[in-house]
């Protein structure tokens, strides 16, 4: 049992309390407790030289002659003279350190006492005083003194030091000073005071020559406070003198620990004994309270477990606590004393607190200690789960711990029982009458086994997944049992994967829905109409509209019909062939869906009511599942008909999502498809209207997938291209949504790119509401600088290509798999968790490539005659898009497009594509350098006389950013009297 805290201890300790006039004694430690790590009783007879320590280290104290030292690698010489002297009444012998005696501490246990030099460490040095903290670096030295004076010389009581010159890499002293004072400096703590108190001189605590003080210093880890007693004073606790907070504490010192001397090698260890006698020497790693020494009031109760039950307010003393019980007392008047109590460790003041019940819960304490090692249970509680409470099972002389499971209970039918326990039979059932053998809920399961697993014998639906199909075996029997059936027979009909009624829906999806998996009922058509429930809820915020009712808003179409073109089946100006309603015919709209070219591996348009989703290349990918929080119906962006909109749950286990085969978080779901060319080049790209605030932190700061190929196994981890909102991952501190593409390479080597998107003033700025185009193009050059970009555009009508968000390096290629394809998700469904990282939005026209796309190559369409030059460089330095390729708008002899792919400067004549010679001769070759840009490359030729060329170096690659020019060295030497002309040609991009 703990003993709480008194919150008026501290008070009590600092306010000066004096000696009561009843029972005062001093009694030697009887033991060491947890927190003592140096105990010395000094109780060893004359003639020795070695003292037990009874603290955890273990470590014996050593009396040598300290005076002269005798070296880094010789042991001091044992004495004899130290111990055997008289102590103080009742506490045995006693040590007297005299002259150039010491106590030193056999750290290595080796049975001798060599202290070594900081450089080297001794043998018997502490690294770091490590023995002497505890927790926030508290501690407490202390010891008995008999001294003759305290104004003729220092006299040291403890000391851990060094022979090290710099005082950092010091110790601490603990000693008398010459002065009269008490004086304690780590002196490794440079530029703080020393905290020096002075011993009393008066009052019942004053020094006097050859009489026995206990004195003792504390830390709290910030506060040092001095004791100095008296010991024959009839204290029954320390005196306290002062408290400091200014002197901390250096505990990476190496030193050895001394007592009764100083324990530096500079002339000798014996430079100031305490010439007198000590006793009682603890050290403990926590800082001790003024009644946690050798003083009591002689009663036998402990003067801290007094002040803990019986101090009733803030103004009593400690005098008056302990003055008013003594050990026969009964305060509580439950027959048992406070002797008694204080033994067994109950409450004096509490009557239900009695030994053998110290916590009062009624339950006996060996019998909570047998079955649970404290006395942390109570009467009510059923810590094995077998629904008897511990009040129950103590009678019965069941386990209650759960140490057999909770397979002993009572059972008492009969005498002997019928193998159910009687508390989970009144739980259930209310009564006795069911047997082991009964199936009261038609799981096929037997109340004894429903007992074992937990699991509900009322409830059919409250059933393991015994064959591990997916499905609970109770609801397998509620649909698919036939009359006969045993367990086998049933489980082995049908299994998650499968679809009973063939709508589309596997039966796992049918059981998370908890739709009729036998029926024409869907997950998204519970009401088996034809109309998706969502879209019902959404339009009409009920399931009661008809499918062929043309009365919603009198525009000549059904709701089916305007269900799936995408329509308003509210708005009249909303029809299937306009679906925002705006008098342009949606096939007029500025945007388009893509149709297939030659690049194109697969394109999804989306525009399906539910699953399966075409792929719209012939014989490409069909996406067949479609989650219960997944929705098709969706209205996409004017002319791209209907989308997905996975955020329905999102941040749940069930987050929509739209994947190739039903998710699984085995490897059922993995799927072979072609991502990329054969040199490894992809573009990644689709439509998203973004439905949340990307100024804020969302509800749920997880990833918002939007084309993923993972997987729960490693090898077929390939990719994820989402965003992460602010507070996600790797976007903990950020001010905007990230674009990030994940190479997962099999989570070898995974490789995370992305940008902030822009906001607020940006024309591509991330908005509510607003519709974007986001790609990721890969151009299959391995650890090649600007091999892939990403790519984040408003669709914008008068956009003319799409807006480069980033360009990096991506290190290696995606690795060839089968990954969990999905659309609006993560497929990677590890341990059942759940696919949680649904988009926050809508998602339309995805396609993936076998190359990287361009900027015009997407959906925005230039009105500018077709060329090779990016509409943006061209708008920054001519102010339209009218210049060609091979115009050259400054003169400068460079071509338009050749200063576009080397950066140069299209109107500058002094930016162009000349090398020029930076070194050489004709007898070791020259050196040339020309402009270029990271990822070009170049092609170097060279002649004697202008009429033949010879090609010196091929596919020079250019020099990586941020430098501007490469440079290459031919190191031919010129035939004589000739001269070398050279030429660099540019081949790549």
């Amino acid at each position: 049992m703990k003993i709480p805290k008194n919150p008026f201890l501290a008070v009590a300790l600092g306010s000066g309390l004096f000696v009561p006039t009843l029972h005062a004694a001093v009694t030697p430690y009887v033991s060491a407790d947890a927190d003592t790590s140096y105990l010395y009783h000094f109780n060893e007879a004359a003639g020795g030289s070695s003292a037990a320590n009874g603290g955890s280290t273990g470590r014996a104290a050593l009396s040598v002659d300290g005076n002269p030292y005798a070296g880094d690698t010789v042991d001091q010489p044992l004495i004899t003279t130290v111990l055997g002297s008289t102590g103080f009444s009742g506490f045995g012998n006693a040590a007297n350190v005299t002259s150039d005696a010491c106590l030193g501490v056999d750290s290595d246990g080796n049975g001798g006492f060599r202290p070594g030099d900081f450089a080297p460490v001794g043998p018997d040095q502490m690294p770091n005083h490590s023995t002497l903290f505890g927790t926030g670096n508290a501690f407490t030295l202390e010891a008995m003194v008999n001294v003759p004076s305290i104004t003729s010389g220092s006299r040291q009581i403890f000391c851990t030091d060094n022979n090290n010159a710099a005082v950092a890499e010091r110790g601490f002293q603990f000693r008398i000073s010459a002065t009269g004072q008490l004086d304690f400096n780590f002196l490794g703590t440079t530029g703080t005071a020393a905290f020096i108190a002075p011993i009393p001189t008066t009052g019942p605590h004053a020094f006097a020559a050859n009489q026995w003080f206990h004195l003792a210093l504390t830390y709290t880890g910030s506060t040092m406070t001095y004791y100095w007693t008296r010991v024959d004073s009839g204290a029954v606790h320390a005196n306290p003198i002062a408290t400091n907070t200014v002197e901390t504490v250096d505990l990476v010192d190496d030193a050895v620990l001394v007592i009764g001397n100083e324990g530096r090698a500079t002339n000798g260890l014996g430079g100031e004994p305490l010439n007198g006698l000590i006793d009682e020497v603890r050290i403990s790693e926590v800082e001790r309270q003024a009644t946690q020494f050798i003083f009591s009031d002689g009663d036998d109760l402990r003067d801290d477990w007094e002040v803990t039950y019986f101090r009733e307010n803030e103004s009593e003393t400690l005098v008056d606590i302990l003055a008013k019980f003594d050990g026969s007392d009964d305060p509580d008047e439950d027959s048992f004393d406070n002797l008694a109590e204080q033994t067994a460790g109950s409450n004096p003041t509490d009557p239900g607190s009695i030994p053998g019940n110290a916590d009062g819960d009624g339950l006996d304490d060996a019998w909570e200690f047998l079955h649970f090692g404290d006395l942390d249970e109570v009467e009510g509680g059923d810590p094995d789960g077998d629904f008897a409470t511990n009040e129950e099972e103590q009678p019965a002389e069941t386990d209650p711990s759960g140490a057999d499971g909770f397979l002993d209970f009572p059972d008492t039918e009969g005498g002997t029982g019928d193998g159910l326990s009687d508390a989970w039979e009144f739980a259930y059932f209310g009564n006795l009458d069911e047997t082991a053998d009964d199936d009261s809920d038609e799981d096929l399961y037997t109340h004894a086994e429903e007992y074992t697993l937990l699991t509900n014998p009322t409830d059919q639906l409250s059933a393991p997944d015994g064959d591990g199909d997916g499905l609970n075996d109770g609801w397998e029997a509620l649909h698919f049992f036939v009359s006969g059936d045993d367990r086998p027979t049933l489980l082995a009909r049908e299994s998650g994967a499968s679809d009973a009624d063939s709508d589309g829906y596997s039966n796992d999806a049918e059981e998370t829905a908890g739709t009729n998996p036998t029926t024409s009922q869907k997950p998204t058509d519970t009401d088996s109409d034809g109309l998706i429930d969502t879209w019902e809820i959404a339009h009409f915020e009920s399931l009661d509209p008809l499918p062929g009712d043309l009365t919603g808003d009198g525009d000549a179409f059904s709701n089916l019909q305007e269900q799936n073109a995408g329509s308003n089946p509210e708005d009249t100006a909303s029809v299937p062939s306009d679906i925002d309603g705006d008098s342009t015919a949606d096939t007029a709209e500025a945007f388009q869906p893509y149709s297939v070219d030659s690049n194109t591996l697969h394109l999804w348009h989306l525009d399906e009511m539910d699953q399966p989703a075409a792929d719209a290349v012939s014989g490409g990918l069909t996406m067949t599942a479609l989650s219960a929080n997944g929705r098709m119906w969706t209205p996409s962006l004017a002319g791209f008909g209907t989308a997905l909109d996975p955020s329905l749950g999102r941040g749940t286990a069930a987050g929509g999502v739209l994947s190739a085969l039903p998710p699984s978080n085995t490897a059922s779901d993995n799927t072979t498809l072609t991502y990329a060319g054969v040199d490894g080049a992809f573009t990644f790209e689709a439509i998203v209207r973004i439905d949340f605030d990307p100024s804020i932190a969302p509800p749920n700061m997880i990833p918002m997938q939007i084309v993923t190929g993972e997987a729960e196994d490693s090898p077929n981890r390939v990719w994820q291209l989402r965003l992460v909102p602010i507070g996600g991952p790797g976007n903990v501190a950020g001010t905007t949504p990230l674009l990030e593409f994940i190479n997962l390479h099999g989570d070898v080597g995974v490789q995370s790119l992305s940008a902030p998107l822009p906001l607020t003033a940006d024309p591509d700025a991330i908005a509510q509401n607003g519709w974007y185009h986001v790609a990721v193009a890969y151009n299959g050059s391995e650890a090649t600088a600007g091999n892939i970009k990403l790519y984040w555009t408003l669709l914008d009508s008068a956009r003319t290509e799409a807006n480069e968000l980033f360009s990096g390096q991506m290190t290696n290629d995606l690795i060839t798999a089968a990954p969990d394809f999905t659309i609006g998700n993560e497929g990677r469904d590890f341990n059942g968790t759940g696919s949680t990282d649904s988009f926050l939005g809508v998602v339309d026209e995805v396609r993936i490539s076998n190359i990287a796309r361009t900027p015009s190559q997407f959906h925005f369409v230039s009105t500018e005659v077709a060329d090779n030059l990016g509409d943006t460089w061209e708008m920054t330095y001519f102010g339209d898009l009218d210049e060609t390729d091979t115009g050259d708008f400054d003169s400068d002899g460079t071509d338009n497009l050749t200063e576009f792919r080397l950066g140069l400067i299209p109107n500058s004549g002094t930016s162009r594509f000349a090398a020029v010679t930076t070194d050489g001769n004709p007898d070791d070759g020259f050196t040339l350098t020309w402009p270029s840009l990271a990822g070009t490359s170049f092609n170097i030729w060279r002649s004697y006389d202008l009429a033949g060329w010879t090609e010196i170096a091929s596919d020079v690659t250019a020099s990586p950013a941020p430098a501007t020019s490469t440079s290459h060295t031919d190191a031919t030497p010129v035939p004589p009297d000739k001269k070398a002309f050279y030429r660099v040609e540019l081949v790549s991009p």
